[in-house]
């Protein structure tokens, strides 16, 4: 009987954004090239030879679909809760950050009204005015799971400038 060296290189994903190389070298003999036959070599792939070419796949590996996790517990920085600043003081950012797979989406609010003061991880309010006083929120939401988790409140306090007497 005769044989048919086959090689073949085909790239699998085997996590959410890494992919492994495989790169094979089989003979397959007359009896299985007549028939067609695959050789299974690893979990899902296949070597066969097909019209005198070498085919080689894989099924994708179902448990090792992406994975979503997390938002984990929120940080704050800096790690002041509270804020004081007279009136047209600048504020400095405060940024809110988790361990979330894939990325999450962050958005600021203040407590006690509806909508959203920024839709990113840092609360930038620069110059401030007394419209400004008060609590704010950070949330993470998974885009995945859309679990969702909220920091601790940061209060920001704006006082009236003190004029000197004359």
């Amino acid at each position: 009987m005769g044989e048919y060296k086959c090689t073949a290189t085909h790239s699998v994903y085997t996590t959410y954004n890494d992919t492994k190389t495989y790169s094979v070298t089989v003979i397959l003999n007359q009896y299985q090239q007549e028939r067609n036959q695959a050789l299974t070599f690893i979990r899902g792939c296949s070597l066969r030879i097909c019209d005198g070419d070498c085919k080689f796949a894989c099924a994708p590996f179902p448990d090792l679909k992406p994975k979503a996790h997390g938002p984990d517990s929120i940080s704050i920085f800096p790690l002041t809760s509270s804020y004081t600043r007279t009136e047209g003081d600048i504020q400095e950012d405060i940024t809110c950050s988790t361990v979330c797979h894939p990325e999450c989406a962050y958005t600021w609010s203040k407590v006690g009204t509806s909508g959203v003061v920024r839709n990113n991880s840092i609360l930038n309010l620069d110059q401030l005015t007394r419209q400004e006083a008060g609590s704010y929120i950070c949330s993470a939401t998974n885009p995945i799971s859309s679990a969702t988790r909220n920091g601790s409140t940061v209060v920001v306090e704006v006082i009236l400038p003190s004029h000197p007497e004359q």
